[in-house]
């Protein structure tokens, strides 16, 4: 049943991806965000050869795997090396691609990074940030999926990883105190988008959070919002604060921050982006 198999590294160039492609008759739908993904770490030297996984023809030269690597090396024109498999078993395509996939965390468990998962939660969260979804900050029944590549996401954590680590030991820190006001991914996902992004100094941002779960009377702008998001925290789930209201909050509270103000009424704009200072 196998003894026909082969496989071999092949640097593909745009036409060879062109002639694959003209075999691609029996695949699953295309996922525009994924070939943009890879025509983007074609553009920027960052797309690598992944040895597990693969371009996939069956015993009928059809192609089963590789259909998004093959469609960003013609529409980019940039060639690049992936593993060919030629004359594998046409029964198995349908429980192919139904295993569970490495998450950005296993990646890095893989790579021996302490708090894989949390710095992984982070890093994505930070990157929604950036981009201004407003899925970024979770709000009633929102959440956020992974904007980059696991490779993108490890190379992001090695240009940064000082701070990245620093951030994630501080953020988990919070996330362990009785009074839930975020989570510990939202605070360290803010925190890099302040200090990376913004280029706020991070004891200055430090001390902000530090503030939100620890003030009194002497910091009313922390209070003021500390209780909304107490409020929020407590309030139905119909009730809660979408994720474009809470960033909003929180950058209202960290702008006045920043600037010394303290406010007497926290209110902020709830259907247009408030950026943060």
């Amino acid at each position: 049943m196998y003894e026909n198999i082969s496989h071999t590294v092949e640097f593909v160039t745009p036409e060879m991806a062109k002639v694959y492609l003209s075999h691609n008759t029996n695949n699953r739908p295309v996922r525009r965000e994924k070939v943009q993904e890879y025509i983007n770490q074609l553009k920027t030297g960052r797309f690598v050869l992944d040895p597990y996984d693969c371009v996939g023809f069956n015993t009928d030269g059809v192609l089963v795997n590789g259909q998004h690597r093959l469609m960003a090396i013609a529409e980019s024109g940039i060639g690049g090396w992936v593993v060919v498999v030629r004359n594998g078993n046409k029964d198995a395509f349908p429980i192919v691609d139904i295993g569970t996939k490495r998450s950005a965390g296993d990646a890095f468990d893989i790579a021996h990074i302490t708090d894989s998962h949390n710095v992984a939660a982070i890093i994505n969260k930070h990157q929604a940030l950036r981009r201004n979804y407003l899925s970024s900050l979770g709000g009633a029944k929102e959440g956020v999926k992974s904007i980059l590549s696991r490779f993108e996401i490890l190379d992001f954590y090695y240009q940064h990883a000082a701070v990245i680590n620093d951030i994630t030991r501080f953020a988990r820190d919070f996330s362990r105190l009785k009074a839930k006001l975020m989570r510990g991914s939202d605070i360290g996902a803010l925190c890099l988008y302040l200090i990376l992004d913004k280029r706020r100094d991070i004891n200055t941002v430090k001390s902000f959070f530090t503030g939100l779960y620890r003030c009194g009377d002497e910091l009313p702008t922390l209070l003021l919002l500390r209780r909304k998001l107490i409020d929020d925290r407590d309030a139905p789930r119909a009730a809660k604060m979408t994720s474009l209201m809470r960033r909003n909050l929180i950058a209202t509270a960290w702008n006045a921050y920043i600037a010394g103000r303290n406010l007497k009424i926290l209110t902020f704009k709830r259907d247009s982006l408030v950026e943060f200072k």
